[in-house]
């Protein structure tokens, strides 16, 4: 089922694209402005400028900044951090505008912004979300009662969207949260780990044996989250694991 009839896929969801933008004329999904001509990310150039980080960033944690060893695979920082999963993709700091960005993901009204914020990244981060080579990709779940308050889950939104820019199927339904976790922002980082522990798992029916799978989140601060649903993964048979977050905490605290 993982990665069958990728590039016939891949075309469709484009062609069904390029009809949405000739019937409704984009307009930029942070600031509301119109756009100047029809362009891949729906976001005007000043947006674009503060939701994302051009810097260097650790291969390994995520974290901009990070003079990462001769290999090329950790920063000084992490790496002596035992994380389950292989790389980080980010797109910028969790702070300023994108903070307030993400912040606003996390609503209902929030799903536009979610979709252009995620076209930014495939088009930023798009050597390195191809060059993972992934075969398929896994939003990380909310708990059910969670998602009913909330009303969205932003990083089922940024995979759909990562998924439709860059032809690999997103798989929604592969992962379980088993309990409704405390809030991580309230956590120490020890306690992050601890909260996390057992709280996934995969559901049955998924040939995940040898496959390579990006897991997407809106926010990384120290790893817990994306760490733990890589243990159930590699449990479950993936190879490899790649953490795409749009917002990258600084202290990873």
């Amino acid at each position: 089922m993982v990665g069958l009839a990728r590039g016939s896929w891949w075309i469709l969801n484009r062609l069904k694209q390029s009809a949405t933008d000739l019937l409704l004329p984009p307009q930029c999904a942070r600031c509301g402005i119109d756009l100047p001509e029809f362009d891949r990310i729906p976001l005007c150039a000043d947006c674009q400028a503060v939701l994302s980080n051009d810097d260097a960033f650790c291969p390994r944690c995520g974290q901009f900044g990070q003079r990462h060893g001769g290999d090329g695979t950790a920063c000084l920082r992490c790496r002596e951090a035992k994380f389950r999963f292989d790389s980080v993709i980010s797109l910028g700091w969790y702070r300023g505008d994108l903070r307030e960005a993400i912040l606003t993901m996390k609503r209902p009204s929030g799903e536009c912004l979610s979709t252009g914020i995620a076209q930014l990244l495939a088009v930023r981060r798009e050597h390195l979300l191809r060059g993972f080579d992934a075969d398929c990709i896994v939003p990380i779940p909310m708990y059910w009662g969670r998602r009913i308050w909330r009303g969205v889950n932003s990083a089922q939104v940024l995979s759909e969207e990562l998924s439709r820019q860059v032809g690999v199927p997103v798989l929604t339904g592969v992962l379980v949260r088993n309990r409704n976790t405390r809030p991580q922002k309230d956590l120490g980082h020890a306690e992050r780990f601890r909260n996390v522990r057992g709280a996934f798992s995969l559901r049955r029916g998924y040939g995940l044996g040898g496959t390579r799978v990006i897991v997407v989140d809106d926010v990384m601060t120290t790893g817990a989250t994306c760490n733990e649903v890589t243990k159930v993964l590699k449990k479950g048979g993936v190879n490899a694991v790649c953490a795409v977050v749009v917002g990258r905490a600084a202290t990873g605290r």
